[in-house]
């Protein structure tokens, strides 16, 4: 009797083993069948709208995506972060510190400009007797302007000079106690602007200058334009010889 129980009990748990191992394949099945109607995963959508574009002294930082574009790496990154921007021929705003490079600054505008911006609205915290946005043309944007052109440039010794597109005269302001002597330069860029008509005007300092003396000077020529007809200020990538004919760079 105790023999039949045993071999009873025996039976229960084969019978039982094997109903889970076709429970097992059934859900195994199942699950294969799942994964294979799936659609793929979809890529996580790109933002819509503009993110924030700020420049500092370590380089680029565009929508959580840090690019230093001095390096040639870096602007490889740059170009490829800037090329997947929602611009659609809009103009851009970003933030510029004070003590960011001039040679980065110039490279973000001019990608964002190849790019399709027309215009980009340039923030910088700095002196409260000059205005703190600017609108900046990229350089890539524009053709050969008439020869009274005005461009002005911050030198390396702090110096400020402003002369004609196409060379020839001009003036040299000394600097000031504190860096560039920007009421002289202001009253130069008044005097020039009243003999030439062009709406364009350029701007540049040395390749080690920080931005913020840099930007000081575009604003000085936006406050120094009385007649409001300066409609494209540029920032030249690279500094030209105060005085020479400026080429631009294609």
């Amino acid at each position: 009797m105790r023999t039949i129980v045993i071999l009873v009990a025996l039976g229960v748990l084969v019978l039982a083993g094997c109903e889970e191992d076709r429970t097992q394949k059934l859900i195994e099945a199942a699950s294969a069948r799942v994964s294979a109607e799936a659609p793929p995963p979809v890529a996580p959508a790109k933002p819509a709208g503009m993110p924030e574009i700020v420049i500092d002294d370590l380089g680029a930082y565009i929508g959580g995506q840090r690019a230093n574009p001095v390096d040639g790496p870096g602007r490889t990154k740059l170009k490829s972060i800037v090329k997947d921007l929602p611009i659609g021929g809009k103009s851009v705003e970003l933030a510029a510190k004070p003590k960011a490079k001039l040679a980065t600054v110039a490279a973000v505008l001019e990608e964002l400009g190849r790019a399709g911006a027309p215009q980009i609205w340039v923030k910088t915290e700095g002196r409260t007797d000059l205005p703190r946005r600017i609108p900046l043309v990229p350089q890539s944007r524009i053709d050969k302007p008439s020869p009274c052109t005005l461009v002005a440039s911050v030198l390396d010794d702090l110096s400020t000079a402003t002369w004609p597109f196409a060379g020839g005269g001009g003036q040299h302001m000394r600097k000031g106690f504190a860096g560039p002597d920007l009421t002289q330069t202001g009253d130069a860029v008044t005097k020039h602007l009243r003999g030439c008509k062009s709406g364009t005007a350029f701007f540049s300092a040395g390749k080690d200058t920080i931005w913020e003396l840099a930007f000081n000077l575009a604003a000085t020529i936006v406050q120094a334009d009385e007649d409001k007809k300066i409609d494209k200020l540029v920032l030249l990538g690279e500094q030209p010889v105060a005085g020479r004919p400026v080429e631009l760079r294609e």
